[in-house]
């Protein structure tokens, strides 16, 4: 498993570039490609301001993208959103393809929305730009997917307890200082909402993983409630999901299959997963799998995922080497 699982010799011959290296995303994918052993003489670091990062002792330059971006194979795209619609052109103008997890093409009809083994839609020879889904989504779309192959979706409500990685470097610097001035035994705290506050009550958080799902999972119709509580939790998501389903599987039927699906890691200690068990991993950890309270076909689990390692990282560069093998 890990990122040499999907980054073989082919890949690591790519010029690869990094926009974006110096946020908490960038720096991730920086060191999925490290640990997946692509060489430094064919990775190029890029971000607004000059830098450096440090792998291991060393210290990484990261030059700032005023002075321009030379040619490359490759370039993962680790901005703001609001940066991907004016950086993808250039990067594309210049031959490099893109996998984008800016967040600011994703809704973009020609860019097809692409994640490990579930979503490849549109993505073929001539395809140079593909996006990823929200971090939180590349997270909750992997059981929900094995679900709804095995026993059919009929209704979907989330719970979906949002980590400081969300709001990227910013957001988990802040969850720091506030720890350091809160007083020794604090509980810690829990916010509704995450995101821009929209007209309806809801935020732009909870609409952006509702248009997501039934992007991935070509289901516009799908029935989908979602609701995004803000923890103080540094990189780890937690997601409470109340499932109606066509058929109706025991609670040990579906530990069953998601035992034995890519990418899932299923507890059945009644107090995991937690977020400690979840964090640096490449996997999504499920457990608290149970029959729900709506007669047959109700399912409830919970599950936690690293929303840097394994909803960016992993998932870039899964992406970055289906568009490799379709080109």
């Amino acid at each position: 498993g890990g990122p040499a699982a999907v980054w073989g010799a082919q890949q690591r011959m790519l010029r690869v570039q990094v926009i974006g290296a110096s946020g908490a995303v960038g720096r991730e994918v920086v060191g999925a490609l490290l640990r997946a052993a692509h060489p430094l003489s064919h990775l190029g670091l890029y971000a607004r301001t000059e830098g450096s990062l440090n792998w291991r002792g060393q210290s990484l330059a990261v030059h700032p993208l005023e002075r321009g971006l030379p040619a490359a194979d490759l370039a993962f795209l680790c901005t703001p959103a609001e940066l991907g619609p004016r950086l993808a052109p250039v990067l594309l103008g210049g031959g490099t393809r893109v996998v984008d997890l800016s967040g600011g093409n994703r809704w973009r009809e020609d860019v097809p929305m692409v994640l490990g083994g579930i979503s490849q839609q549109g993505l073929g020879p001539f395809t140079s730009h593909v996006a990823l889904p929200g971090r939180t989504t590349s997270i909750l779309a992997r059981p929900l997917w094995y679900l709804d192959r095995a026993y059919g979706l009929k209704e979907v409500q989330l719970v979906v307890m949002r980590s400081a990685a969300a709001d990227g470097a910013g957001g988990i610097l802040a969850l720091r200082g506030q720890e350091s001035r809160d007083v020794q035994g604090r509980e810690g705290n829990l916010r509704p909402g995450g995101g821009r506050a929209l007209v309806d009550g809801s935020c732009s958080a909870e609409t952006e993983i509702l248009w997501d799902l039934r992007h991935l999972f070509v289901r516009s119709d799908l029935p989908l409630e979602v609701s995004v509580i803000e923890a103080d939790v540094e990189r780890c998501d937690g997601i409470m999901a109340h499932l109606e389903l066509e058929r109706c599987p025991t609670p040990a039927e579906v530990y069953q299959t998601l035992k034995g699906s890519a990418g899932i890691q299923v507890h059945t200690d009644p107090r995991s997963p937690s977020a400690l068990c979840a964090e640096g991993s490449e996997q999504v950890h499920v457990g608290r799998i149970r029959t729900g309270s709506r007669g047959p076909g109700s399912l409830c689990f919970f599950a936690v995922g690293d929303q840097l390692r394994l909803g960016a990282a992993a998932a870039a560069l899964e992406a970055a080497s289906r568009l490799q093998a379709s080109g």
